[in-house]
């Protein structure tokens, strides 16, 4: 990955591209054993809010 994991980085990225790879990120947000959803689910809407300023 290129280290895209926090809504920082994605609004310095966002103006210059047409999309972002968070894969990374969105596995470990799921925890060791993959079922943290409700952390996964905070990070992406973290990370499209970034999106939108």
């Amino acid at each position: 990955g290129f280290g895209v994991s926090r809504p920082a980085h994605v609004r310095r990225l966002a103006p210059l591209a047409d999309g972002i790879v968070v894969a990374s990120a969105l596995i470990d947000a799921m925890g060791p054993d993959g079922r943290d959803t409700a952390r996964m689910r905070t990070l992406v809407e973290e990370l499209t809010d970034a999106t939108m300023r």
